[in-house]
């Protein structure tokens, strides 16, 4: 047994009555073996609680106090330093001073958890590690002057006076010995919060080895007089201040730099087995803290570098911890670390598995609080939905701030993707957590009730003071809100994306869709009916022709088409479906600006006064009309920006051409019917604008029908009012429109004229009314566009021939239907009544015809055959009154009659001239008694195709004709002479006309 063993038996079986002298005599004892125990006994006389044990003649409890340091010192074996690191001092002045200025910085220092080979000795080396970095801490804290002296005076106080030779003093006469333990425990606690009461307490986490430069000459000293190597200094230093760590929170920095001095012996086993146990021990003590920090890393401002250094010293623990590469070393036990995942067995030393456990126990504990602490406000679905929003919100902020602030520096430290980590964990608990509710709110989700465009008749809520678009606008910014965290984990987690199950979150809002894009088209439709209403009808700019309600309207449809691509909806399938409702929902939105403007400019430009009630076309109908085609115009551009093409090109991918080649045309056809539809809307429009503008044409044409002979304004008051509105459209209307707008002027003309001309037929009026309303409308139409133009106006172009046609005179009327007889037979490819050649030529004013014969006549006789003749008629026969007709020979009972008769008619110069004269060959069946000619056919020629030559008529070219015959009295001259009831000359042609009626 050792000699401080010994010494403990001594004490036990012959106690002394100086606890001072016993624990001299102690030192002296283990002095002798090598193993120097240097301490005072103003050590004691100057602590508080001696004096008070003094006062209290409690010294066998200061002694058994000694005895227990002792104890523990010899039991370990080691070499035993001072408490205060420096050798033993003969001088007992200059220990004088050591423990006066030691007294002056707040006295004796708290216990502290040690080195097994050292630090244990609560009175050896390394507890004044503890005392130092007290004293250091109370230093930085910069205390004012007056503190410190009154610390200092404080301090003196308690030090007594002695002389260098004073002796020991005499303690009183020993307590039983067999004083209780507990009474033994109780003293010493005391005597360790007297030590604690003294000190000065740091804050946490702020001390970091800065030792002034008394600590640091007392340090080194001891260092160089115990002949410690720099790895047992760091070894030690590392186990003391893990513990000292326990209690109060160190700088991590100390333990970085003591780790990296301590890898590379470590790693090369150059520490005994004692040493590693001491180091691991320590190690235990110390990771705790270090997790801690990552788990609530959440509570600490990332933008202090105070912070960022901390985070970044723990991660070097980290990097240092796991690059020895532990095994067989219960790191985490259960009890610290009730959070870890690890089930087993064996011990746990898996550093990058717990720090993983950290990070998710933190980001779980931190989505706790905030799902704690932000609850829904009520019982709703909107409600519930907002509150989701904000909860995601938040957690995508957390994610952010990983990825700028904390990311890298895991990476650069231990090699582990903290955000990837932090975003696997969160997928799943917002898949867990926003699944079920997003689906049972779409399902309950309630088709929005409005009719067409009255907003009256609108969505409604049983809440009046709930907007009843909120749940699903609320749902689409949730929708929103969950894409952008997805799209966060495609750049974080590239591998894993595909394997987590918040990728098809879009699956949960299906339902809600529809709902989606009826708000989209409602709040569409809201914003048009505002843009009309706010519209001054003014150019934006000189150099367009279109208000600004026409651009706020397209920046409207783009805002639909920002909704779709925000909706990125990655369902082919469904994209299609989604694209045609929105092509056909903004088809809605335009014929709804059209007929909103249309309102708008209703009644502008109306005039009224005593004398009449007219339109005149103002600006703002042209600006009106042109904004709607604005709008028509991009529709087409609007599709292609929906990605119409990018959807086709898949759904090719995904199905065969066919199915691509259907989709497409039935998209086209949509899109095709939605320009149609507001085309449409554009002509009723600018029909709105003519028919306005009819009631006041019309009175002006019949006033230039009635007065246009006479010295009456009525053409010049017309031809006014055409002008100032052909200005008004033709400056602010576009071409297009324009164009358009004449077109429409035509056929309001045409069914105006047509009403004129019926009303004035049945009313008898002569021939010279509509001739007069002819002259008028070809000064207007002069007036608005090229007449040559007026070819392709077909309406037009019929009712000024019907108006030609009742204009002219009864005579002229029926020469115009000879005519048209000639026309329409011209054009017949056969007959069944027969052909006729013969030869005509003009020589001078000589006509001469030769009738040669007829072929395949109808037979007109009982018997098959025919008694023909010819006859020949000059038409008009009011201008060839003079003339005789002259007729062949009859040819009885033949079908192929010879006629072979030549006629030469005298013609004055005037009758030669006439343009549109006819030489008419009437072939008739001859009756028996002459008085019932039967009539078989007629053919025509022309003047203008007659031949003019001196030639024989012999040498000419036989004219061949099919014999033709009316039809019916569906001729627009045959009804011109119907409506001549009084005239003689007209009906007597309609009977003759009536006979010569095929059958």
């Amino acid at each position: 047994m050792d000699e401080s063993m010994r010494s403990l038996e001594i004490y036990q079986t012959n106690p002394v009555d100086s606890c001072e002298q016993c624990f001299f005599r102690r030192s002296n004892a283990i002095r002798r073996k090598g193993r120097r125990v240097i301490s005072t006994r103003a050590t004691f006389r100057r602590s508080p609680h001696f004096q008070k044990c003094v006062n209290q003649n409690q010294t066998d409890k200061v002694y058994r106090y000694i005895l227990k340091r002792l104890r523990i010192l010899q039991m370990k074996k080691i070499r035993i330093k001072s408490q205060f690191g420096v050798k033993f001092l003969k001088k007992k002045n200059r220990l004088s001073k050591l423990f006066q200025w030691n007294s002056a910085m707040n006295g004796p220092q708290p216990k502290t958890v040690g080195d097994p080979r050292i630090a244990q000795v609560d009175n050896g080396f390394f507890e004044k590690f503890g005392s130092l970095f007290r004293e250091q801490a109370e230093m930085a804290q910069t205390r004012e002057q007056v503190e410190k002296e009154q610390v200092a005076e404080a301090a003196a106080q308690l030090v007594p006076k002695e002389d260098d030779d004073e002796e020991p003093e005499t303690p009183p006469a020993s307590v039983d010995s067999e004083t209780s333990s507990s009474d033994s425990q109780i003293d010493e606690n005391e005597f360790e919060n007297d030590f604690i009461a003294t000190a000065f307490n740091p804050a946490a986490y702020w001390w970091c080895e800065n030792f002034g430069p008394e600590a640091n000459q007392l340090l080194t000293q001891h260092i160089a007089q115990s002949g410690l190597s720099p790895t047992e200094v760091a070894l030690c230093s590392y186990s003391v201040y893990a513990g000292i760590h326990q209690s109060h929170p160190l700088s991590f920095c100390i333990f970085s730099k003591l780790l990296e001095k301590l890898l590379k012996p470590l790693q090369t086993e150059m520490i005994l087995e004692e040493d590693m146990k001491l180091f691991w021990e320590a190690t235990r003590k110390l990771l705790p803290s270090c997790f801690a920090v990552i788990r609530r890393i959440r509570k600490k401002n990332a933008n202090e570098k105070t912070v960022m250094k901390q985070v970044i010293e723990v991660l070097k623990i980290f990097n240092y911890v796991m690059a020895l590469e532990p095994t067989n070393i219960d790191l985490f036990p259960q009890n610290l670390y009730p959070w870890i995942t690890f089930h087993g067995d064996d011990p746990n030393c898996d550093i990058a598995g717990t720090l993983q456990d950290a990070i998710s126990k933190g980001a779980g504990d931190w989505l706790n609080y905030l799902i704690e602490n932000n609850k829904a406000t009520a019982e709703t679905a909107l409600a519930r939905l907002q509150n989701l929003i904000q909860l995601l919100q938040l957690v995508r902020s957390d994610l952010q701030k990983a990825i700028e602030f904390y990311d890298k520096l895991f990476i650069e430290h231990v090699n582990f993707q903290y955000a990837k980590s932090l975003y696997i964990f969160y997928q799943a608990k917002i898949s867990t957590l926003c699944e079920p509710e997003v689906r049972q709110i779409c399902k309950n989700l309630k088709t929005l009730d409005y009719s067409g465009y009255d907003f009256g008749n609108g969505p409604v809520n049983t809440d009046p003071t709930v907007d009843p678009l909120a749940e699903g606008t609320s749902l689409f910014d949730l929708y929103l809100t969950i894409q952008r965290f997805v799209i966060l984990g495609q750049g974080i987690c590239p591998s894993d994306y595909n394997g987590f199950h918040i990728k098809n979150f879009h699956q949960w809002f299906h339902a809600g869709v529809a709902q989606w894009l009826d708000i989209a088209v409602y709040k569409a439709l809201q914003r048009i009916e505002k843009a009309i209403e706010l519209d001054q009808l003014v150019h934006i700019d000189t150099s367009v022709k279109y208000s600004s309600s026409a651009v706020d309207t397209l920046t409207i449809f783009y805002q639909v088409n920002t909704f779709w691509q925000q909706l990125n909806w990655p369902d082919v399938e469904s994209c299609y479906t989604f694209i045609a409702k929105i092509i056909d929902d903004i088809c809605r939105c335009c014929i709804f600006y059209a007929e909103k403007m249309a309102s708008k400019v209703d009644g502008m430009g109306d005039i009224e006064n005593i004398y009449e009630k007219k339109f005149e076309v103002t600006n703002e109908w042209c600006l009106a009309i042109n904004n709607i085609d604005y709008v028509r115009e991009t529709l087409e551009p609007f599709t292609n920006d929906l990605g119409m093409e990018e959807i086709l090109k898949k759904i090719l991918e995904l199905k065969s051409p066919v199915d691509a080649q259907r989709c497409r045309d039935t998209l086209n056809m949509v899109i095709s019917n939605a320009i149609d539809t507001v085309r449409n809307a554009i002509i009723e429009l600018l029909q709105t604008v003519v028919q306005k503008m009819a009631p006041s044409m019309k009175r002006l044409l019949i006033e230039g029908a009635e007065l246009c002979n006479q010295d009456n304004n009525s053409i010049d008051r017309l031809m006014s009012y055409v002008d100032r509105n052909l200005e008004t459209m033709h400056r602010e209307l576009n071409e297009e429109n324009f164009n358009r707008t004449l077109e429409i002027v035509w056929d309001m003309l045409s069914q105006t004229l047509d009403e004129i001309i019926q009303t004035n037929l049945e009313n008898r009026r002569p021939p010279s009314f509509f001739a007069n309303l002819q002259k008028t409308l070809k000064l207007m139409l002069g007036a608005y566009k090229d007449p040559t133009d007026c070819t392709s106006c077909d309406s037009l172009k019929r009712t000024e021939q019907i108006l030609r046609i009742n204009g002219l005179e009864t005579s002229d009327l029926i020469h115009e239907v000879h005519l048209e007889l000639a026309k329409k037979f011209d054009e017949l490819p056969e007959s069944p009544y027969g052909e006729i050649s013969f030869r005509c030529k003009f020589d001078g004013d000589v006509l001469q015809v030769e009738v040669i014969n007829a072929r395949d006549l109808a037979a007109m006789d009982s018997s098959g055959a025919s008694d023909s003749f010819v006859r020949i008629h000059l038409l008009p026969e009011h201008k060839f009154s003079s003339i005789d007709k002259p007729k062949t020979k009859t040819h009885n009972k033949t079908l192929f009659p010879l006629y072979d008769e030549t006629f030469t008619i005298n013609l004055s110069p005037e009758q030669r001239e006439i343009k549109d004269g006819l030489v008419l060959l009437s072939v008739k069946d001859k009756d028996m008694l002459g008085y019932n000619n039967q009539y078989i056919g007629e053919a025509f020629l022309r003047f203008k195709d007659i031949p003019i030559t001196s030639e024989s008529l012999s040498n000419l070219p036989q004219v061949k004709k099919w014999l033709g015959r009316p039809t019916s009295f569906e001729m627009d001259t045959i009804k011109a002479l119907e409506h001549r009831l009084g005239d003689k000359q007209a009906k007597e042609f309609l009977k003759k006309f009536k006979q010569r009626l095929a059958s």
